[in-house]
């Protein structure tokens, strides 16, 4: 390396140092190299020279204000690719650092050319490399191809399964064992015939990644998202493998039950808003909160992108996508923990059960009329058909939605069926379910459209802000006008040792408190036991939300 001395520039005729840059101790040469403008800690697109990377890293190119501007993104390229260049101990030095702080990219727009690259880069880079990204495929091929973002979607071909191949044998040979993070995309679905192709090297290179991300279909939503799943998982626990040195498993079920319980609390059994819905025809299932509506009832954690969540490649949670992430924690059912035996479903009922509040949400919706006589039809089906008798003991809260219903139409009626309905729940509740720790809120409204002619728009209108508002017309006879609501509510006189009992209509407190006195007592307070205080459920605070925002 042949350069002009800086005694040279400070006048002197003669230097006699005899040190050069080399000389340096490296962590001086590091900074220098960092305030000179080596590329470090960002993304590196793979793809070749006949692509410009604007095309494939706009977003850098879009800061500059006019065309004709230079961009930094490019010089901090061009001045490391001309480090690399200058002798073989700074090319040691810089490619080390240019490898292992950066995250290389295999995009889909230059899948082809990124593989051949890949394929070819130096058995000293691939020990360096610690973040790679490959996209093999954009989304899953329909077969009369079609158009997305003026790129064809084509089937995958099998040459490019081959170049995947190649260059993840070469990748995986020479790289550091558990060094290397690598996430890949492939949607193969429908052409499940290649997963085995595309799954190869990872099955080969048992241990050899730090961590491995895999998508395998972009949708959940086909029938083959399970299998995908399992193969995804499969080859990523193979392929990232570390080595144990216990001799056996812990043994979990030998702990106490409440030191079962407490750990179980930090599993998806709780959701991330303590709680969860069910009807007849989903069961129970679980929706996530929009932030503009919730933000102030929940943590903004729950909010937040994926843990695994890459803006220059992609998605890899496993909640939207059939992919396998040892970095995802977006929660997820937790069907798993109930089949693992008998004692840990045992544990796991008595902390989900215990810790979410359980609403009971009707099979017509929330917003769609109802008479009060089916009131009861989803709750007695989930308390005396779904759940055992000994799960009862174990509910804390539980809320019953009950569809907006007309006014006169009261519960009393030739058919006993809905009477029996609600003996059989209070009959249940009373026997098996633990009441003094027990809260029930019970969410119901009337509506009465006007009499005269109007549209169906109009009427779903007014039916709306019925339902959020409450429509009573209150007349001398106060019991006569709440009838439809006591013929529902009076049957949980008979729990008498209930801990708390809640009647909730939107802004009309002194009803809810006629009602509640009804059931508890004249001299029973619910405001004194908590509950202004208690969260409103998710689909409450959207329908509050809605007519908030629409008014």
């Amino acid at each position: 390396m042949h350069q002009e001395r800086i005694c040279h520039w400070l006048g002197r005729r003669t230097c006699t140092h005899n040190r050069t840059f080399l000389d340096l101790p490296a962590p001086i040469r590091r900074r220098i190299y960092d305030y000179a403008g080596l590329f470090s800690g960002k993304s590196i697109y793979v793809h070749s020279l006949k692509q410009h990377h604007e095309d494939l890293d706009g977003e850098n190119h879009n800061k500059k204000i006019f065309e004709s501007d230079p961009c930094d993104w490019c010089d901090t390229l061009h001045f490391t690719f001309r480090l690399l260049q200058t002798c073989k101990a700074v090319y040691a030095e810089v490619s080390a650092v240019v490898y292992s702080e950066n995250v290389f990219l295999v995009p889909y727009r230059a899948v082809d050319d990124g593989l051949r690259i890949l394929g070819n880069i130096t058995p000293h880079a691939c020990n360096k490399l610690t973040n790679l990204f490959v996209h093999l495929s954009r989304v899953g091929y329909c077969p009369g191809n079609y158009i997305l973002d003026d790129i064809k979607i084509e089937p995958i071909r099998k040459s490019r399964v081959a170049a995947w191949q190649k260059a993840a044998k070469h990748i995986l040979t020479y790289s550091n064992p558990q060094k290397l993070s690598l996430y890949f995309i492939c949607n193969v679905y429908p052409q499940m015939r290649i997963v085995p192709d595309v799954l190869a090297p990872f099955h080969d290179f048992p241990g050899s990644l730090k961590d491995c991300a895999l998508r395998l279909n972009y949708s959940k939503d086909n029938h083959s998202k399970d299998d995908l799943y399992y193969m995804a998982r499969q080859a990523a626990i193979i392929v990232s493998d570390k080595p144990t040195h216990l001799d056996q498993p812990f043994r979990f079920l030998d702990l106490p039950q409440d030191l079962q319980q407490s750990i179980l609390k930090y599993t998806d059994l709780i959701t991330p808003t303590n709680e969860v819905r069910w009807n007849p025809q989903r069961g129970f299932y679980y929706k996530f909160p929009r932030e503009e509506l919730s933000a102030e009832y929940y943590d903004r954690r729950v909010f937040q992108y994926c843990a695994d969540y890459h803006f220059e490649l992609g998605c890899f949670c496993m909640r939207d996508h059939c992919v396998y992430s040892s970095r995802c924690r977006c929660w997820r059912p937790p069907q798993a923990l109930f089949l693992v035996s008998r004692a840990m479903c045992e544990s796991s009922r008595a902390v989900f059960y215990s810790y979410n509040r359980i609403i009971i949400i009707p099979l017509v919706g929330i917003w769609k009329g109802r008479s009060p006589l089916l009131a009861g039809l989803e709750t007695f089906i989930f308390i005396t058909k779904f759940l055992k008798p000994d799960t009862l003991s174990y509910l804390r809260y539980l809320e019953l939605v009950c569809p907006p219903f007309q006014t006169h139409d009261p519960l009393t009626s030739s058919d006993p069926v809905p009477y029996v309905h609600w003996q059989s729940i209070i009959d249940s509740l009373r026997t098996h379910a633990n009441l003094p720790a027990l809260t029930i809120a019970v969410y119901m409204t009337r509506f009465e459209p006007p009499i005269y002619s109007i549209g169906n728009d109009s009427r779903q209108r007014v039916t709306d802000k019925a339902f959020e508002e409450g429509n009573f017309t209150m007349d001398s006879d106060q019991d006569l006008t709440l009838r439809p609501y006591l013929d529902i509510l009076l049957p949980f006189r008979s729990l008498t040792r209930m801990g708390r009992f809640f009647e909730i209509n939107c802004r009309l407190s002194e009803v809810e408190m006629c009602l509640e006195q009804k059931v508890m007592g004249s001299g029973y307070d619910s405001r004194a036991l908590g509950k202004a205080d208690i969260k409103l459920s998710q689909w409450l605070q959207a329908v509050r939300s809605y007519f908030r925002d629409s008014h």
